[in-house]
């Protein structure tokens, strides 16, 4: 959308993320704010607890652990690369997202969308991708209004 103005259909989607999403010599890149995999947020689904390694003896020693080293370490990667877009995607991580920035986020769609423009840099803060309840449709309207 960002380089044609038009959305895209699924196989034009599908066949993006396999030939595209995320290479190496791709215009983008992919990062986690906590990379570490996990089916769930719950503490039962924390498959890294007898791993040895410190600070992954819980989800919450992961997060007290390296969340503000991640945060850090995204922040230079956006002030040295400058970006047109950053997206973050979870609304519970909504303070940890406006430290990548000292530009204000502004609630573009509530519950849906939240935008800082810092420079030439586009962050937006939009629900997890796979979360439930958002249509086609809603993500149709962030991409409309990410791109404005």
């Amino acid at each position: 959308y960002s380089e044609t103005g038009k959305h895209p259909d699924k196989e034009a989607i599908r066949r993006y993320q396999i030939e595209h999403l995320g290479r190496i010599k791709s215009n983008h890149a992919l990062l986690e704010l906590m990379p570490l995999p996990s089916k769930s947020i719950s503490e039962k689904h924390w498959l890294y607890a007898d791993s040895g390694v410190e600070g992954l003896s819980s989800r919450k020693e992961y997060l007290e652990t390296y969340k503000d080293q991640r945060i850090e370490g995204l922040r230079a990667l956006i002030e040295q690369y400058r970006p047109k877009y950053v997206i973050c995607y979870s609304l519970s991580y909504q303070e940890d997202w406006q430290k990548l920035t000292d530009a204000p986020f502004i609630e573009v769609n509530p519950r849906r969308l939240y935008l800082a423009r810092d420079g030439e840099t586009t962050i937006a803060i939009t629900p997890h991708s796979v979360m439930q309840g958002l249509s086609n449709n809603d993500w149709k309207m962030i991409i409309e209004e990410m791109f404005l």
